[in-house]
């Protein structure tokens, strides 16, 4: 039977009835099911989600969602989420045919969170508040065991031990021999399997045994036959607790259990004690056996007791978010139950491996515009000027022209940065901004018959630069406008019957307009999302009510760019710090020189990521901090590193490099790097301290400052300027970068 599977996608969101429905025909199988390889295929298939894969979304399916229906308002959704594979398997009764199938794409740093707060994984929480391990889905697991000679490690003997381990749900069991290393052989070769026939044998014989009840048959048994066998197979980040006494021990009813262990118990000889992350003293107590049975229990106890605490906050942040009042909600929390948000809190972006920074100072509150309604303050800091500040002000005409014009969605956080970089480099004009998210760019040229290549030059150029489109959300080239929907429909089709055979990619924001376009689109139109020849742009609302769109070549979509994929494949790589991120694209724009053959560079504060991308593009690079060099850059010839403070200067910088007080001997570098986690004054005293060491002519310093949050970002931007200028350090030039942080500015200067 072929059915119309219908999926609704949301992306970084577990809201069920919101996102984006994808429908295709597909066949169901007489068991009245599907598969998750058809709805993977659909997914990958669709230009609107296959996007996210690569970027590495793991999807995540609503098993029972269309059963138990839609959620009531501000209650809490019952349905169950599960990772979407290839295996699971969806029933397809007849009345939930038409129902579409819930699917949410989660990036990786959310999932275990989304996991949580839909109770697809039980929270368990570990007894040291620094222990990491446990945030990983079934990173909990612990085994125990005996170390002693073969005579004292013979099962029945610890009857006690195994059975605690078993009623406390331990991963493995294990006997270690530590007295079979002078032994021959022969002895040696001793398995688990005979010593559990032998145990059998003495239950069988003496009845020593109080119980038949054998744990070791229930639970996986390891026998060890020394310490360095027993060492060779340990497992990887899973601690050794020593149980028992001796000095420096920490007592049992302090002790934080990590959340990963193998406890050791028995006749521990010292030398293994030394080897074993920790050391605990049980209580006094005349049975050895028992021993056991108080640590794992009072392993049991504080885990149980974190897990109820834990429940706790959860109901809690769950009743203040749902607003309703316990007389409890703390200073965090306003009313209606909506928590505070920090105004310089860094924002996700969806590439991943950076922040997204937030550009106070560039806000957009002066060009913010919704409908009619205007805040026309000009941002005389950036020199932003739109033509038009008001959506009635813009001309339709100008709107149906037939020229190219550019319209950009991005974070509100990256919208006076994008306008300011597309003016300066593009000569692009922001005719209008609409809610802080939404931009309509003209193309600055001069007019003439060929003024349209001239913008088509432009665009190339423009979508071939990996720089701004780490910011962009999605770039459309249009041409034209409509006002009602049948209109442009029309227009669209007419167009695209007008340049012959061509097969279109649809692009449409929101991103529901597209499928309703598709539905008007005659069957002589070929769509293909992947082979196309040629893209049509839809954007709605970008200026009030009004429908842009145009039909342009595939050498003019963003997505299939050379610049977006230069810049995913740039930040989905593994650097050691953000900082990597913010020197590239100190170089990509030009402001710095490289040379791999001659540049020799002075990294003030050791950022590791500035060293590492000095590694591949300069000569030499003397890197200054007070820490230990990154492992990775240990292996680098042409890193050299000085581990001193950075304010002690050039006395501990001369002492490491041997250098007596003749200034003839004093090295000198092409670039000075600062990038210091200290006070802006404290920064600038710190570089100019190295300044001797500058070149004369053609020397650059870099200066990453963090300003104070208290003072306006422009007001200390000037400042710090003229301190730098006292500091006879001159041409000063304030760049800003896509790569800043929240309060964050780059100082490139020059002697």
């Amino acid at each position: 039977m072929i059915i119309n599977l219908t999926l609704r996608c949301s992306v970084d969101s577990g809201r069920r009835a919101k996102g984006i429905l994808l429908q295709e025909q597909t066949e169901l199988s007489d068991s009245s099911y599907i598969t998750g390889d058809a709805i993977m295929k659909l997914l990958k298939q669709n230009y609107l989600t296959s996007g996210y894969f690569a970027l590495g979304y793991t999807p995540f399916i609503a098993i029972d969602g269309r059963k138990i229906g839609l959620p009531v308002r501000k209650s809490k959704d019952l349905c169950n989420w599960e990772i979407l594979k290839s295996k699971t398997i969806i029933e397809m009764p007849e009345k939930l045919v038409n129902i579409p199938i819930d699917i949410a794409m989660i990036q990786p740093s959310n999932s275990l969170n989304f996991l949580k707060n839909n109770g697809a994984i039980e929270i368990r929480s570990s007894t040291a508040s620094n222990d990491k391990s446990i945030l990983q889905p079934n990173a909990e697991y612990f085994g125990c065991g005996i170390v002693g000679d073969s005579s004292s490690i013979e099962l029945p003997k610890h009857q006690a031990l195994w059975q605690a381990a078993y009623n406390f749900n331990a991963s493995y069991i294990y006997t270690v021999d530590n007295g079979m290393e002078n032994c021959d052989n022969k002895k040696k070769k001793r398995t688990l399997k005979k010593q559990t026939l032998s145990s059998k044998k003495l239950i069988k014989v003496n009845g020593s045994a109080k119980s038949t009840n054998k744990p070791w048959e229930f639970v996986p048994s390891f026998f060890y036959s020394s310490i360095e066998d027993f060492t060779d197979c340990a497992a990887y980040n899973c601690p050794w607790i020593a149980c028992c006494e001796g000095d420096g021990a920490t007592p049992l009813e302090t002790f934080k259990h990590p959340s990963r262990c193998v406890y050791l118990f028995g006749d521990l000889p010292p030398g293994l004690v030394t080897r074993c992350a920790f050391h605990v003293l049980p209580p006094a107590c005349s049975n050895k056996d028992s021993i056991g049975s108080m640590v794992m229990y009072d392993r049991y106890y504080k885990r149980k007791r974190n897990e109820l605490e834990l429940a706790k906050q959860m109901n809690k942040r769950i009743s203040m978010e749902s607003g309703i009042d316990n007389g409890n909600h703390g200073s965090d929390f306003v009313e209606g139950g909506k928590k505070r948000t920090n105004s310089h809190g860094k924002r996700k972006l969806r590439t991943k491996g950076v922040d997204a920074g937030n550009y106070k100072s560039l806000k957009m509150n002066s060009i913010r515009m919704h409908g009619g309604n205007s805040s026309v303050t000009a941002n005389k800091r950036l020199g932003i000027c739109a033509k038009y500040i008001n959506a009635k002000d813009i001309d339709p005409q100008y709107l149906n022209n037939n020229e190219f014009k550019v319209v950009i969605f991005c974070e509100k956080v990256f919208t006076s940065r994008i306008i300011l970089y597309m003016k300066t480099k593009f000569s692009l004009h922001n005719y209008y901004v609409k809610d802080g998210d939404k931009m309509l760019f003209d193309i600055d040229v001069e007019s003439g018959p060929s003024m349209n290549s001239k913008k088509q030059n432009v665009l190339t150029k423009l979508l071939n630069d990996p720089i701004p489109a780490r910011a962009i959300q999605t770039l459309y080239c249009v041409t034209n406008a409509a006002k009602d929907f049948d209109t442009m429909c029309t227009l669209i089709v007419k167009k695209i019957l007008s340049m012959g055979s061509i097969t279109i990619r649809i692009q449409a924001k929101p991103n529901t307009l597209g499928v309703k376009v598709i539905e008007k689109l005659p069957s002589s139109i070929i769509l293909n999302p992947k082979e196309f020849t040629h893209v049509l742009n839809i954007a709605h609302n970008v200026v009030d009510d009004t429908y842009l769109f145009g039909v342009v070549s595939r050498d003019l979509n963003f997505i299939s760019s050379a610049g977006f994929s230069q810049s995913i494949n740039l930040y989905k790589q593994r650097h050691i710090s953000k900082s990597y991120y913010k020197l590239w694209e100190i170089h990509a724009r030009g402001h710095i020189v490289l040379k791999k053959e001659t540049t020799c560079v002075l990294n003030v504060g050791g950022a590791p990521g500035w060293s590492e991308y000095l590694t591949l593009h300069a000569k030499h690079v003397t890197s200054i901090s007070n820490k230990v060099l990154h492992a990775e850059l240990q292996k680098c010839t042409n890193v050299e590193h000085l581990k001193m403070r950075s304010g002690d200067g050039m006395a501990s910088y001369k002492r490491l490099k041997g250098i007596g007080e003749d200034q003839m001997q004093l090295p000198k570098y092409d670039i000075i790097l600062a990038n210091l986690n200290c006070s802006p004054p404290q920064a600038i005293n710190t570089i100019t301290l190295f300044s001797k060491l500058l070149k004369d002519t053609g020397g650059i310093f870099v200066l990453i400052l963090k300003l104070p949050a208290s003072i306006r970002h422009e007001t200390a931007k000037k400042f710090y300027m003229d301190c730098l200028v006292k500091k006879k350090i001159h041409q000063v030039d304030d760049v800003f970068l896509f790569t800043n942080s929240a309060k964050e500015t780059t100082f490139i200067m020059r002697r």
